[in-house]
């Protein structure tokens, strides 16, 4: 019965395409015509083809370019953003008059701007361009009147050096060093309104952990 069926939708093949197509000789007329018309019968770009080992060309070629559109979709995603990103920084200009001589508030704005913009935007509002691509939670929103994970100024330090488990906030220590660390913390009270603990001061002269 498979065996018939198969004959009449003139299957084009070697064996093993023939032999799948028994194996399942429940398959109607019209589904193996389809088939054969799919894997088979590439007419609109390199005619038919006469052999299984065609076919398997034919789907291995289909699936690198499905491959590369992937790739080149995520490499547009990150073009956009860096374009974003770019954009947001010339449009911020030199630091607020009110930080201008805080030389400590002043460091922690380069680096905000240089690795925290792009997830938590200019104004720390969680709004950054790349924001709502992130897999997880939303980046936090600096402003807000209660912070997550503490106000504390160890535990502000502790969530930029160390991350947050389960989000897209990455540790930093390891790419900035504590005096860096330390100034884009102190910044972050800054975006909140807050004044900068004398603790992330004086650590900031030290290059040290805060306590």
């Amino acid at each position: 019965m498979g065996e018939r069926r198969v004959r009449n939708a003139k299957v084009e093949g070697s064996t093993p395409f023939r032999s799948t197509l028994l194996r399942f000789g429940s398959i109607d007329d019209r589904l193996a015509a389809d088939f054969r018309l799919n894997f088979f019968h590439n007419s609109s770009r390199d005619g038919p083809l006469d052999s299984g080992e065609n076919a398997w060309e034919t789907i291995a070629r289909e699936g690198s370019t499905g491959r590369s559109w992937i790739i080149f979709g995520v490499l547009s995603l990150f073009l956009i953003g860096s374009i974003f990103y770019g954009m947001a920084r010339n449009r911020v200009g030199p630091p607020p008059k009110e930080i201008a001589g805080d030389a400590l508030l002043v460091q922690g704005r380069e680096v905000f701007l240089d690795r925290c913009v792009s997830c938590h935007g200019v104004s720390g509002r969680g709004d950054g361009p790349i924001s709502r691509g992130l897999k997880g939670p939303p980046p936090g929103d600096l402003t807000d009147r209660e912070w997550k994970h503490g106000d504390k100024p160890e535990q502000v330090y502790e969530v930029v050096c160390q991350g947050v488990k389960n989000t897209s906030m990455p540790g930093w220590l390891g790419t900035l060093g504590p005096e860096r660390s330390t100034a884009v913390a102190a910044y972050v009270y800054y975006l909140a309104g807050r004044n900068v603990p004398d603790a992330l001061r004086r650590s900031s002269t030290k290059s040290s952990s805060v306590k």
